[in-house]
């Protein structure tokens, strides 16, 4: 059942790209924006009418943070062969303009795998050290 319940979470952030490192001094007005500046830089052979977003949106920063460390932004691409563009092109450094080199891009998962994901953690470490 829980595998099933992690399943359907999964499926629900299918299209979710989560992007770290973007700076406080952007305000939830310029968000869109700066986003779509960000999309166009990463998927420039994308048509301008594919790079569309149903959803942007700051993540709530956990209290155990530094007031200096930016917020995650969360984001719902509208076509998923875009999303994956965005992703492939993003790790392999396409040029980038200086406002966005700082920025890392990630698929969003649900947080019941991000725990599954980090359980793995200790065993691969160990594996790796004996190889």
């Amino acid at each position: 059942m829980e595998s099933r319940m992690m399943d359907a979470e999964d499926h629900s952030c299918q299209n979710n790209l989560r992007i770290r490192r973007v700076t406080e001094t952007v305000s939830m007005a310029e968000l869109p924006t700066y986003i779509h500046g960000l999309l166009k830089t990463l998927a420039p052979e994308a048509p301008p009418d594919m790079l569309l977003l149903d959803r942007v949106h700051q993540v709530p920063k956990p209290a155990f943070l530094a007031a200096t460390v930016a917020r995650d932004v969360l984001l719902r691409a509208h076509y998923y062969h875009i999303k994956e563009m965005i992703l492939r092109n993003s790790k392999l450094g396409t040029d980038m303009l200086t406002e966005y080199t700082n920025v890392k891009i990630f698929t969003d998962m649900s947080v019941a795998t991000m725990r599954r994901c980090c359980s793995f953690q200790p065993p691969l470490r160990h594996l790796r050290r004996t190889t």
